[in-house]
């Protein structure tokens, strides 16, 4: 679920900070979308379903679209020195591409703008370069993920959670079978990532249970609640100076699916997480705690 980032390690660097249109706007559609939910119906009926309305990944109509992608990661690090504070947050724009696949779905999404800010007891950073390649990834219709390939990152910043993350958990795993408000649906999904900086798994349990639909910009959009577990082990830090992680915790959220056009119209996940890290030096363990905010919409 979460590797925790490292402190700056270059305080003296400094990066143009982007002024894209995805920060106001990104605000100002996800406030849209949380009003709707607070007055939609939780018991709103679908119209008949029948077999052949499988809810389901498949290429959406149109099978063009951009996301934008907002992460805020905050983790408080309990030291045998001093309590470390540490706040990282990425914004991105993706031009994506849907196509058919023989296992379902090719997703392929294009870096348009990357930006990043991390701000800890050595100081703040903020990152704003050209990014090269895309996410590339197959989607089965249940939403199982097999990663082609993603964007070249620069390290640290390629193996933190969010980078790391997205590819598995961009769009929610579906139930592949006609559903009605009530209905639910349960799936676990285990990735791992190594690098230089980072070998570490993660498995996910994901609880899903339709709650009805909503209408936001005259569409009918179908409202999935989202909650579920995860844990994250594995070994973090550069080499000669890595530590053991293990983290685990809960998190919460919704999606909205839309069923005409065959595609996700925005998600947001949060999460509450504990665990502990041993020092570099593996002289002593640390306590860590923390929480993250993913905001995905199109």
């Amino acid at each position: 679920m979460m590797r925790v980032p490292e402190p700056p390690r270059r305080p003296g660097r400094t990066y143009r900070p982007r002024q894209g249109r995805f920060r106001g706007g990104g605000l100002r559609r996800g406030l849209t979308v949380l009003a709707a939910l607070a007055v939609a119906s939780t018991g709103s009926a679908l119209g008949g379903q029948t077999s052949d309305d499988a809810l389901s990944h498949r290429v959406p109509s149109p099978a063009r679209a951009t996301y934008h992608v907002l992460d805020t990661l905050t983790t408080a690090i309990v030291t045998p020195v001093a309590d470390v504070s540490i706040v990282l947050t990425m914004a991105m724009t993706l031009g994506a591409t849907f196509e058919a696949d023989p296992a379902g779905v090719r997703f392929t999404g294009e870096l348009e703008a990357f930006s990043a800010s991390l701000s800890g007891p050595m100081g703040s950073q903020t990152f704003d370069e050209d990014i090269p390649g895309a996410y590339v990834f197959v989607l089965d219709p249940r939403g199982g993920v097999n990663v082609v390939s993603v964007p070249e990152f620069p390290e640290p910043a390629g193996s933190t959670t969010p980078v790391v993350s997205l590819a598995h958990e961009m769009f929610p795993q579906l139930p592949d079978r006609a559903v009605q408000p009530g209905d639910g649906w349960v799936d676990t999904v285990t990735w791992s990532h190594e690098s230089p900086e980072a070998v570490v798994t993660t498995t996910n349990v994901h609880v899903y249970t339709l709650v009805g639909d909503t209408v936001i910009d005259g569409r009918t959009l179908l409202h999935i609640a989202i909650s579920g577990e995860a844990e994250t082990k594995g070994t973090v830090g550069a080499p000669g100076m890595s530590a053991e992680q293990a983290i685990s915790g809960a998190h919460t959220g919704f999606a909205l699916w839309d069923p005409e056009r065959g595609a996700m119209h925005s998600m947001e996940i949060t999460r509450d997480y504990s665990g502990t890290m041993n020092s570099p030096m593996g002289e002593a363990s640390m306590k860590v705690t923390g929480s993250s905010r993913r905001w995905l919409e199109k």
